[in-house]
């Protein structure tokens, strides 16, 4: 008995469309993984058992649409796929291809939150302004300007009740208020006497713009004041000064002077005698004049005595001598004259240099004064036993001591101080 072992394939009836994929999140990868394309399609065959074919997708040319996963938007397009059947299964002339469709979903975007805004609350002293609008993102740099009126200074911008450093700030996630705080601008008044000695001055302060202060000289004895000046400028002559309105930093100085001495002038013969009104609490006094007539002033006497007189002898008749007079005072318990006596050359002689030299200041035991020498001096240079050539016209800077012998043949005297 002979079999026929000819073979015949199930014919394929239908080809199944795959479903539609969707609700892919935004920015899926452009590979048949992430999409989630199947491997198989469902197909009809004559063998019931055979439901499934291979199918392989084309990503390279789409079916229909676009696709780029940098878009944001909802993307929906269709993918080719070739299907290769199962060997048992014969194509009876079916076409071997599919299409699936593809949404990919639109980006989920955070919600955009309103600006927050900003508040301006003026202060005196001054105004602010923003450099932008009155609302900013947090994260945003707000930039504030300010500007202080005349005599005012910006001391700090406030942002909800926060000093913050400059004039800009980070916008915060809240809105806010903006303030700012300006204070007054503040000048030193120095005061200064133009001499210590003279007088005392007082009212030196700090004020703010706009302030008023007032400045107050006192006069020591012996000295009166004359006038207030600023920057060498007079001001004013009263001793008590106010000022107003005061927008700068300023020292004013008190200028004192020393009281003058009163004298008057009188002839007798060829000498003038000068005679002068105390001064208060003058330790002496001092006079000089252009010995030589119309040459330059030199001190011819240093003392006091009771009567407040000195007598300038010898003077040519016809021509113009000037004199000049000025007192001194006790300083720290050392009056100018005993100053000077600290020098080695004015030290004090226990005997007379005889036939030697003396200086001017220097005093002794014997001292025996001239006939118009002022009460109270002792010093060499007023003494009948020294010779310093007072009848020439240039005396000797150091003298003869003469003693016991006299030397009262003398012009009028010039001193070498």
């Amino acid at each position: 008995m002979i079999f026929d072992a000819t073979w015949s394939k199930s014919k394929l009836n239908s080809i199944t469309t795959p479903a539609a994929i969707t609700g892919l999140a935004n920015g899926t990868a452009r590979t048949k993984e992430a999409l989630g394309l199947p491997e198989k399609v469902t197909i009809s065959t004559e063998d019931p058992a055979i439901t499934t074919a291979d199918v392989d997708w084309d990503l390279t040319t789409l079916a229909s649409g676009y696709y780029d996963p940098a878009v944001l938007t909802e993307q929906t397009f269709a993918v080719n796929g070739a299907i290769t059947l199962p060997s048992a299964i014969d194509q009876n002339g079916k076409n071997l291809t599919t299409t699936i469709s593809v949404t990919v979903s639109a980006a989920v975007l955070a919600p955009v939150k309103p600006d927050k805004t900003i508040s301006l609350d003026q202060a005196s002293g001054g105004t602010i302004s923003l450099t932008s609008a009155a609302s900013a993102k947090k994260g945003d740099t707000v930039n504030v300007t300010a500007k202080a009126d005349e005599g005012y200074q910006l001391s700090n911008i406030i942002v909800n009740g926060k000093a913050i450093n400059g004039t800009a700030f980070i916008m915060p996630d809240e809105d806010v208020t903006v303030t700012a705080i300006f204070t007054k601008l503040t000048y030193k008044i120095s005061v200064a006497a133009s001499s210590v000695k003279g007088g005392t001055v007082t009212g030196a302060k700090t004020v703010s713009y706009g302030g008023s202060v007032i400045l107050r000289a006192k006069a020591k004895a012996g000295y009166y004041f004359v006038k207030w000046t600023e920057k060498g400028t007079k001001v004013s002559t009263s001793s008590t000064l106010k000022i107003r309105n005061i927008k700068k930093a300023c020292i004013y100085k008190a200028v004192f002077k020393k009281i003058p001495v009163s004298f008057v002038l009188s002839r007798s013969g060829n000498s003038i005698k000068v005679h002068w009104r105390s001064v208060k609490g003058a330790r002496g006094y001092q006079i000089a004049n252009n010995a030589a007539a119309g040459g330059k002033y030199k001190i011819q006497w240093t003392g006091s005595n009771s009567q407040n007189t000195y007598t300038s002898l010898y003077k040519v008749k016809g021509k113009t001598y000037k004199f000049k007079m000025r007192y001194y005072r006790i300083s720290k318990g050392v009056n100018a004259m005993q100053i000077r006596r600290r020098r080695r050359e004015d030290r004090e002689l226990s005997a007379p240099n005889a036939e030697g030299n003396v200086w001017p200041r220097q005093t002794c035991p014997a001292f025996s004064p001239r006939k118009d020498a002022a009460e109270g001096i002792s010093e060499c240079w007023y003494c009948v036993h020294a010779d310093f050539h007072l009848e020439c016209e240039r005396p000797l800077e150091v003298g003869v001591c003469l003693w016991p012998g006299k030397k009262e043949d003398h012009k009028d005297r010039q001193s070498s101080i």
